[in-house]
C-alpha cells in the first residue's frame, strides 16, 4: 500500500510540476515595421503563441545589418529582416544562419518625395534617405538609380535616418528630399 500511495504522490507530484513549467521562450529580432514582418504580431494578437506555451517577445532592431549582427551575437533565436544582412553575411564567409522562409521574392519600396518631385532625375543632387548603409532601403536606392545610371554621393546624396519612422518624419521634416519607404508607411 504504501508503495502505490507512494507513487500516486510522485505522479501527483510531477504533473503539478509540469504544469507549473514556464513557456518555451524564444527571443525575436525584426529590423522593419513594415508588413512583410508583420505576421508575428498578427499571431501575437491571435493568441497563437500562449496557445502553444511559447514566450516569444519580439525586439526592434532597426536595419537588416544591425538586426543580423544581433543574431551572429547570440541576442536572438530567430530574425526576421529583408534579407540582406544575412546574405551579406553569408558572402563574407559566415555560414552560421540559415533562412527558414520567405515572405516575398521582389523588393516591394517605393521612393517617396514632395510634390515638386515628379521623377527619379529630379533627385540631381538632392538628399535621398535610406534607414542605414546595407539595408534593404540601400539597397533598392542604390539598384532604382543605377537604372538611371547614377551613384550616391556623385548624383545624389545618400542620408541614414536609422529607420523608417524616422525616415518618415525627416522627409515631412524637410531635412531630406526623399526617402525609401515600404509599406504602410509609404502610404
Amino acid at each position: 500500500m504504501n508503495r502505490r500511495l507512494s507513487g500516486l504522490v510522485l505522479l501527483a507530484l510531477l504533473s503539478i510540476a509540469s504544469a507549473a513549467l514556464p513557456a518555451d521562450k524564444l527571443l525575436g529580432v525584426h529590423s522593419a515595421r513594415v508588413m512583410s514582418q508583420s505576421m508575428p504580431w498578427i499571431a501575437e494578437e491571435a493568441g497563437i503563441f500562449r496557445k502553444y506555451d511559447l514566450d516569444f517577445p519580439l525586439v526592434y532592431i532597426g536595419s537588416s545589418p544591425l538586426a543580423t549582427a544581433a543574431m551572429l551575437g547570440g541576442d536572438a533565436e530567430l530574425l526576421q529582416d529583408g534579407g540582406l544582412g544575412t546574405v551579406r553575411a553569408f558572402v563574407q564567409g559566415n555560414t552560421e544562419l540559415v533562412c527558414i522562409g520567405a515572405i516575398k521574392n521582389i523588393l516591394t519600396q517605393s521612393i517617396l518625395a514632395g510634390p515638386s518631385i515628379k521623377r527619379l532625375e529630379d533627385l540631381k543632387g538632392k538628399k535621398v534617405g535610406v534607414t542605414r548603409i546595407g539595408s534593404t532601403t540601400h539597397y533598392f536606392a542604390v539598384q532604382a538609380f543605377r537604372k538611371i545610371g547614377w551613384e550616391a554621393g556623385k548624383d545624389y546624396i545618400m542620408i541614414q535616418t536609422g529607420g523608417a519612422p524616422e525616415m518618415l518624419a525627416a522627409l515631412l521634416s524637410g531635412l531630406i528630399d526623399a526617402g525609401t519607404m515600404t509599406a504602410p508607411l509609404d502610404a
